[in-house]
């Protein structure tokens, strides 16, 4: 419980504000009130990042992301659900499964096809990529731990991504495969459209939007038959992640730096953030915050106001391989 007690602490010194709370009662009402609420999304006053030595770090966003902890989980693939966090060991095919509030213990494992590359979590069902037979294991993790159905996709999965009730695989093919969740996730005609394999998948409004080593980042409209309407070029160099947050889409790859694509201004403008010379392998955005890891295994923390602002830099000594 050593890191319940450390959160409440934590959590207690970031809300106590005399102005606001004058009596005990209430700054304890507040600080359980915001455990549970951290409960459902854990992620949102801590950082965690995967390398592809197999650690995961943990870093408080509430202590100028200080580091917490080090799991050694033999996997760079992970996910949170709830209170827990789910790596994916693909050596020993098994998923195993950590109590955050209970100092990540180890409260179960369950088995699962060899081979994997990609992990996604939607609505409490966890979708697991094969590396190299094509396949997607999704697993129900609200009901014991059930295997719901194994479909078949083209190719090594990159990423998934689940959106609009259709299942969406990016391959090491340049083509997407697509499945209708609603009906036992039927096989759909691919998507065709990239020159390389693709690595990476994100949504906005009703656009597919999908990265890939030939240098772009292609929209797909999923209301129109899946029909390409934009193409951003500007890349010149493998997209390793992209990621959108309120307009703007953020792209990182092979390129020293992320590109910014203003969304409401119909694509038209971008720039591009410095990341220290070098190639960005992952980003996630929180509120007003993008984090890149880099491969020169650090984690870039920026501030996103008028200007991106690097306002810290984590050291890991791991080329990074998840950021959540």
């Amino acid at each position: 419980m050593k890191f319940r007690n450390s959160l409440v602490r934590k959590t207690f010194s970031f809300l106590n504000n005399e102005d606001l709370f004058s009596k005990k009662v209430m700054n304890k009402l507040l600080i359980y009130d915001y455990i549970i609420r951290l409960k459902n999304d854990i992620s949102r006053c801590h950082l965690f990042v995967s390398s592809y030595l197999g650690k995961i770090y943990l870093y408080d966003r509430l202590s100028e992301y200080s580091h917490v902890k080090t799991l050694e989980v033999n996997s760079f693939l992970f996910c949170l659900y709830k209170e827990f966090l789910f790596s994916i060991n693909s050596h020993m095919c098994l998923v195993e499964k950590y109590d955050v509030f209970n100092d990540f213990k180890l409260v179960g494992s369950y088995s699962i096809v060899s081979g994997t590359h990609s992990v996604r979590i939607f609505d409490g069902l966890l979708y697991i990529g094969s590396s190299y037979s094509g396949q997607v294991q999704i697993i129900d993790i609200r009901a014991g731990f059930t295997r719901k159905l194994v479909v078949t996709s083209t190719g090594r999965i990159n990423d998934i991504l689940v959106f609009q009730d259709k299942l969406f695989c990016a391959n090491n093919l340049p083509c997407i495969s697509v499945f209708e969740c609603k009906n036992q996730y039927l096989p759909q005609p691919n998507i065709y459209g990239h020159l390389n394999d693709i690595t990476c998948l994100a949504s906005y409004k009703h656009f597919l939007i999908s990265g890939s080593n030939d240098g772009s980042v292609r929209f797909w409209d999923v209301n129109n038959n899946n029909r390409i309407v934009k193409s951003l070029l500007g890349m010149a160099n493998h997209v390793y992640c992209i990621v959108v947050s309120g307009k703007n889409l953020y792209c990182g790859g092979k390129f020293n730096g992320i590109f910014v694509w203003d969304l409401s201004n119909n694509f038209a403008s971008s720039k591009l953030i410095e990341s220290k010379a070098e190639n960005v392998l992952c980003l996630e955005k929180r509120t007003d915050y993008l984090f890149a890891g880099t491969i020169g295994s650090k984690i870039l923390v920026m501030r996103v106001g008028e200007e991106v602002v690097v306002k810290k830099e984590l050291q890991i000594n791991e080329h990074p391989k998840k950021i959540i």
